[in-house]
């Protein structure tokens, strides 16, 4: 992932690994979108994502289009900071149609926006900060967030779907 980026916990909630091939060894594909959400949850999903590639990635030599902006001194550091607010926007605006609880939603909004806030930090830095500017990966650590209380979602809402489920879970503790 990146350096110094929020992840989301793995106790609560198993973010399926899924598992590729790449000159013979074995890495995650932190780009696949799992089943089980909402048909708009999975598009949101997949644009949040494919947008998040093309900040952090999708430019040049593995380099996206964030830490590029972030080489024109103090506008292209604000722009990278407003791209990745905007990204962060679209993901409230469909946990919020989604009816996230309040504690997941602020939670997930402060992570990632902590997130920016240090990928920003780290940018403002003069030189430095403009080298490992090309390493923090912000909005994929975002992505991956935003995924990890999507999932958490869908499985509170499979629960409170499926009563016998509920009874069993109501049952064994």
């Amino acid at each position: 992932m990146g350096i110094l980026m929020s992840s989301p916990p793995q106790e609560d909630v198993d973010i399926p690994k899924y598992l590729i091939k790449v000159n013979g060894k074995e890495k995650i594909n932190r780009w696949r979108i799992p089943i089980g959400l909402t048909d708009k949850e999975t598009k949101s999903l997949e644009t949040f994502k494919k947008i998040a590639y093309r900040y952090d990635y999708n430019c040049c030599c593995g380099f996206g289009l964030d830490p590029i902006l972030g080489l024109v001194p103090v506008i292209g550091d604000f722009l990278g900071v407003w791209l990745s607010l905007m990204l962060i926007k679209s993901a409230k605006r469909t946990a919020e149609d989604s009816q996230f609880q309040n504690r997941d939603l602020v939670e997930m909004l402060s992570k990632m926006t902590w997130n920016v806030v240090k990928d920003a930090m780290i940018g403002f830095i003069p030189i430095i900060g403009d080298f490992f500017d090309f390493f923090v990966k912000a909005n994929t650590a975002n992505g991956e967030l935003f995924q990890y209380y999507l999932i958490k979602h869908s499985k509170n809402r499979s629960m409170v779907v499926d009563h016998r489920m509920v009874e069993v879970i109501s049952h064994a503790s």
